[in-house]
């Protein structure tokens, strides 16, 4: 993976005339959710390793031996000129096997979302660089789950919490089959049930991995699936009906039972009328934590009813966390369940209101979604889950449970705090 090969350098530090060559660079965050860039009066001269803090992140602290996700853009240390782009998210282990013993320090010290600046001197060949790195935790990996079905391949998983298994040889039959790997605990699915899914899909007769449908576009480990639409084929519609939310399963589809899968989400097959395994997790919300005294700004409401905030505290939550400012009379709100809300949203870094129903072309309008099925960011399923219809809700968001501490285009990065009212959808 190019992130590794980039920071797996050993060394010490300081440059040849005494200063720390990093102190030379400028980390430059685009607040609209573009790419992070350095600025600097090049060239910067690196004889030996070093590296620092550039930005210190809001979330959970970081430890040695912890799993991160790491994206990194490499700079000519010369000419200031990129030398790769800023890589997709690798996951790895804060370890000297992976990083130079400087990251190490400074990541073990640092909180999640934190940027780095790391110098690498010229060796083999290659000019100095910097490099410029983002880590964010991740969860560790699931344990393995073994299948109770004979005919159905044992899973693993790997570092990155992806589930692996060997499905060569494997053939499916004249029906699909399934196999309930981890039994769900929520209410029962159904055909027309609204549930969140991720999985992860093999080609039977090659064993190779296709691809795992998991949302880029906000921090939540699934897609918004409707049982009985053929969102991912009516093996997986027929195989989750009669589950309980929360399931995960292991089925091995018949071609002519994935034509949704094939026909959109996994629509780059070379062979689309293959046998495919798939590994399929239905998601609930965990529910937020109610807020401790002055952990969220105060709100305020004007005379047209439109929310405003107070002094936000400096300090973001680290966990998604939630009070009522008024308690809703109505029923508990529950995944699959639809919603109607009214919302503001704004960053917790400087107050900027970013979207609000309150204030689109000077109307009030509502926003509509289903709860607990990944329609909207992972902070919001959790944050409604087990609140009454009717309240009125002060959310605060941590960066990994919004877009993200890059943000993703159109919507900001960082930690978020929102003024939601729910009330029953149609």
């Amino acid at each position: 993976m190019a992130v590794i090969s980039l920071l797996l350098v050993g060394g010490c530090t300081t440059s040849d005339d005494g200063s720390n060559p990093l102190d030379h660079v400028e980390v430059n965050i685009a607040t609209d959710g573009g790419n992070p860039d350095l600025s600097a009066d090049w060239p910067i001269t690196v004889a030996s390793e070093d590296a620092s803090v550039a930005i210190a992140g809001s979330g959970p602290s970081l430890a040695a031996g912890q799993l991160v996700s790491v994206r990194a853009q490499t700079y000519n240390a010369t000419t200031g000129a990129v030398l790769t782009p800023l890589s997709q998210p690798a996951t790895m282990r804060i370890t000297n096997q992976n990083f130079a013993q400087a990251l190490v320090d400074q990541m073990g010290a640092a909180k999640s979302g934190s940027y780095f600046t790391y110098a690498a001197p010229a060796a083999n060949g290659q000019p100095a660089k910097i490099v410029l790195a983002q880590a964010t935790s991740v969860p560790e990996p699931k344990a393995p789950l073994d299948t109770p079905s004979a005919d159905m391949p044992t899973v693993t998983f790997d570092a990155k919490g992806q589930a692996v298994f060997d499905a060569r040889g494997l053939g499916v039959g004249a029906n699909p089959q399934s196999s309930v790997m981890v039994a769900g605990t929520g209410d029962e699915l159904s055909q027309g049930s609204r549930v969140g899914v991720s999985y992860q899909a093999w080609q039977l007769s090659t064993g190779s991995a296709l691809l795992a449908g998991e949302s880029q576009s906000r921090a939540a480990s699934g897609v918004p699936v409707t049982l009985g639409a053929d969102t991912l084929g009516s093996c997986v519609d027929e195989a989750l009906a009669g589950q309980k939310r929360g399931v995960q399963m292991m089925l091995l589809c018949t071609p002519d039972s994935t034509v949704g899968v094939l026909g959109s989400s996994i629509g780059q097959l070379n062979t689309p009328n293959a046998e495919i395994a798939m590994y399929v997790s239905t998601y609930i919300p965990e529910g937020g934590t109610l807020a401790a005294e002055g952990a969220l700004p105060a709100v305020t409401f004007d005379s047209a009813g439109m929310p405003g905030l107070g002094e936000i505290p400096s300090t973001a939550p680290d966990a998604v966390t939630v009070q009522a400012l008024t308690q809703g009379t109505g029923a508990a709100i529950t995944p699959g369940m639809p919603i109607k809300a009214k919302f503001s949203g704004w960053t917790w870094s400087d107050g900027t209101l970013f979207d609000s129903t309150y204030a689109k072309g000077g109307v009030e309008s509502t926003y509509d979604f289903t709860e607990g099925v990944h329609d909207v960011i992972r902070c919001w399923d959790d944050a409604l889950y087990g609140q009454k219809l009717g309240s009125t809700l002060v959310i605060g968001c941590p960066a990994y449970t919004a877009y993200g501490d890059l943000g993703v285009p159109g919507q900001p990065q960082g930690a978020l705090v929102f003024v939601v009212q729910v009330e029953a959808g149609a």
